[in-house]
């Protein structure tokens, strides 16, 4: 991911932050409101929708 700063992550799309092992939808939303950064309400509500999200196992990277 090559996250540096705070900035980084406030600015990352929430998508990226979700591809990070053992991230799922909702710790990538709270990890971008704690940094300052926000999830606009149409990439929430798609996100929440999506059944075929499945959170990657660490074997899998």
């Amino acid at each position: 991911a090559g996250y540096k700063t705070i900035e980084d992550i406030k600015t990352a799309p929430i998508e990226d932050l979700m591809n990070l092992p053992l991230i799922g939808p909702k710790v990538a939303r709270r990890i971008k409101e704690q940094v300052g950064g926000f999830v606009k309400k149409e990439t929430w509500e798609k996100l929440e929708k999506e059944e075929a999200w499945k959170q990657k196992a660490l074997t899998e990277y």
